[in-house]
């Protein structure tokens, strides 16, 4: 997240809503099940690790939940370089643990040091939450308005995920790709590659014969728009970079750009990244891509 948030500020909300969705549903899912399950969790070890450890493993799966939604805080203060802030939350957050371990140990013994872990990463949250809406309420109760919309497009993304045939295209995309693969655009099977990340959605597209085949990634959002345009762009500057070199038969070739037409689409032969690996996997006939990836990745890298 900080990466892409340094890279483009204008990200910086969406990635920030998305993280806490993310961090906070699986976290708090997590520390459920564990503090329910927690007796049959330490039983694993042994007897020797029940009793007091019980509740000492509960305090510390409890404290994730505060320490991820800082992290998310530091990651996004980080993209701004604030490290005096990040400085400052994280010297807290030891002296606190230090302090409130020092008073609870010699009452509560080993426990005391697990509330003293929940407590220094609670009180920090909570002072950051306060300076926070001191500086401008609206701005957070629209980061957790924009969090809960993030939550529910990756339940939906999900769901979508499992569904890899029956998508649909739109006619501009249907007659682009029918053009670009020289097959009717009836024929077409269409069939729904990866949904994760649902600001764009990667489609694969097959003609009668199996082996014609192109990817549509078509924006689903405005950021999605803005991510389709820096992909044309990078794809172009590496081109650039790359040319007459080995390396350059790994780009995709872009066949078709659709950004004008306001379906917000480009078709291209091949896909990279987490979209490559659907790829690799659906060309068993050709293992030496895998192989050329590999060889020549950490060259187009550096230079």
């Amino acid at each position: 997240m900080m990466a892409e948030a340094a890279a483009d500020p204008a990200l910086r909300k969406s990635l920030a809503a998305r993280s806490l969705a993310l961090v906070t549903g699986l976290l708090m899912l997590a520390a459920l099940g564990i503090v329910v399950l927690a007796p049959y969790i330490l039983l694993i070890f042994g007897k020797d690790y029940t009793g007091d450890n019980i509740t000492l493993l509960r305090l510390l799966v409890l404290s994730a939940v505060p320490w991820g939604l800082t992290t998310i805080y530091i990651s996004l203060a980080r993209s701004v370089g604030k490290t005096g802030r990040i400085a400052i939350i994280q010297i807290t957050t030891l002296g606190l643990f230090f302090l409130t371990t020092a008073m609870l140990f010699r009452i509560y013994g080993v426990i005391g040091i697990g509330f003293a872990w929940l407590a220094s990463h609670s009180l920090v949250l909570a002072a950051i939450g306060i300076v926070e809406i001191r500086k401008d309420p609206w701005r957070l109760v629209e980061l957790l308005l924009v969090s809960v919309s993030a939550s529910a497009r990756l339940l939906s993304s999900l769901r979508l995920k499992g569904q890899k045939t029956g998508v649909e295209l739109a006619p501009s995309q249907a007659s682009a790709a029918a053009e670009v693969m020289a097959e009717p655009a009836s024929g077409l099977i269409v069939r729904r590659v990866t949904t994760f990340d649902n600001d764009c959605e990667t489609l694969k597209i097959e003609g009668a014969n199996a082996t014609n085949c192109v990817y549509l990634k078509r924006a689903t959002t405005p950021q999605g728009r803005a991510a389709l345009a820096r992909h044309v762009e990078t794809i172009a500057r590496l081109r650039e970079d790359i040319a007459n070199t080995p390396q350059s038969g790994l780009l995709p070739d872009i066949l078709f750009d659709g950004r004008g037409t306001g379906s917000n689409f480009i078709i291209q032969r091949s896909v990279s990244g987490i979209d490559g690996r659907e790829f690799l996997k659906d060309r068993p006939d050709r293992p030496d891509l895998l192989a050329r990836v590999r060889h020549h990745g950490g060259h187009s890298h550096s230079r």
